[in-house]
């Protein structure tokens, strides 16, 4: 089964990649997450939670799970390498977020985010850090 273009969004780690992350791919993040010692229980709304703090098994994870349509085999270890490479390049990793957030709204993980509309007292939307993109939806 092919991937529809439009739930695919261009991502910049170690190279352009195509991102997508669909419900399917959400559960398997979270079934890996859940077997990570301390993280416990890990559904949709906790690895939302994850990521806005900036858990890096949660990124890798995601990242593994977004990119192994494109990279087959890709596991968290090697998908948090790309992560730590782009960051230490001086990679955006709120632009990045941005991207991840944008793949689950078009993969229906979570709902979409209004960006006109002002969340935490800014207004404008997002702010620069990531945890202003992966809030809860309710």
């Amino acid at each position: 089964m092919t991937t529809p273009r439009s739930q695919i969004v261009e991502i910049e780690l170690d190279k352009p990649r195509q991102f997508r992350f669909t419900i399917f791919d959400a559960r398997d993040a979270c079934r890996y997450l859940s077997n990570v010692p301390g993280k416990g229980h890990v559904d949709s709304l906790r690895l939302i939670m994850l990521l806005a703090s900036r858990d890096y098994d949660a990124w890798a994870a995601v990242l593994a799970e977004g990119l192994k349509h494109e990279e087959e085999g890709l596991r968290p270890d090697r998908a948090l390498r790309y992560l730590s490479e782009y960051v230490s390049r001086g990679g955006d990793m709120a632009a990045l977020a941005k991207a991840i957030r944008k793949a689950g709204e078009l993969g229906g993980v979570w709902e979409p985010i209004d960006e006109g509309e002002p969340e935490g007292g800014t207004s404008g939307g997002t702010s620069a850090h990531p945890s202003a993109v992966f809030k809860p939806s309710t």
